[in-house]
């Protein structure tokens, strides 16, 4: 995957991807090859669909292998999938980067701590469209899983969530809704939060 074979770098990225899904022995494989790094690396700079396709293999590369976590978050793999989330040129590509770093996340505190960060730090913007976006990765970080739940929580994430709720975008409420609703998902110390929270702004 060099600059000079660009037309193929979205297929190969796909390769990888289908390759390392649900497959310890290939994962592992495809990470000895240092197949990691320029994956990373086109994410941020490949063509949209490259980006897409790379998002995919880092997703399916980190699936519930500790190595690879640590691997791609050490080669900076986290900050450009959180820069697709909000300028992918496709909902798939957002999708795809959500999914890699839930699955970052998962099971790593280090990386849950650095992804629930910088999602949160995004948040605090006006434009609705990058806040569904946001919120949508929110809520794939969250879905079923509690200590995703309070990291988010403890970065901060909560109220600006529920301010998006009163947003005259239809859009960005129903977001806030679904993310509001996967952050407090049987988790009691996230429910108590988010009614403390709406409590406070309704006096």
């Amino acid at each position: 995957m060099h600059a000079d074979c660009l037309p193929h770098q979205a297929n190969a990225s796909g390769a990888l991807s289908a390759l390392a899904r649900g497959s310890p022995d290939n994962q592992a494989a495809i990470a000895r090859t240092g197949a990691i790094a320029p994956l990373c690396t086109l994410v941020r700079d490949g063509s949209p669909e490259t980006k897409e396709q790379a998002a995919s293999a880092l997703w399916s590369l980190s699936n519930e292998n500790a190595p690879n976590k640590a691997t791609i978050a050490k080669l900076g793999g986290i900050e450009p999938l959180v820069g697709l989330i909000v300028s992918g040129a496709s909902e798939k590509s957002a999708a795809n980067a959500a999914g890699a770093l839930a699955s970052l996340a998962a099971k790593h505190t280090e990386n849950r701590s650095s992804v629930a960060k910088r999602l949160v730090a995004l948040l605090n913007g006006k434009v609705a469209e990058r806040a569904v976006r946001v919120m949508s990765a929110i809520s794939t970080l969250c879905a079923d899983n509690q200590a995703n739940q309070l990291a988010i929580a403890k970065f901060g994430g909560i109220p600006p969530v529920i301010g998006w709720l009163s947003s005259p975008d239809p859009g960005a409420q129903k977001a806030a809704a679904f993310a509001l609703l996967h952050l407090a998902k049987e988790n009691t110390t996230t429910q108590v939060l988010t009614a403390n929270m709406n409590a406070s702004n309704c006096l």
